[in-house]
């Protein structure tokens, strides 16, 4: 999806932010994970990333992005 068809998607559905706040990333977060890393993300995710940023799914998956700054480092893409 493009970050214009996310926003969108934002729109059709609950996002429970008194567990924690939507966070989003920019997208020289993602440029420097790509660049350390010599990969190339897929365009959806990076899209996602823009939008929503690491969190929780449905209480069933944990989604992780590069540059999330939160508290807990479950939801960090960068090298160990």
């Amino acid at each position: 999806m493009t970050q214009v068809q996310w926003k969108k998607f934002v729109n059709t559905i609950c996002i429970r932010t008194d567990i924690a706040p939507v966070t989003p990333v920019q997208h020289a977060d993602i440029d420097e994970f790509e660049n350390a890393f010599d990969v190339k993300l897929p365009s959806g995710y990076r899209s996602y990333c823009l939008v929503f940023g690491a969190g929780e799914f449905g209480k069933t998956s944990k989604i992780s992005v590069p540059g999330y700054k939160g508290r807990t480092f479950i939801f960090g893409l960068k090298k160990l």
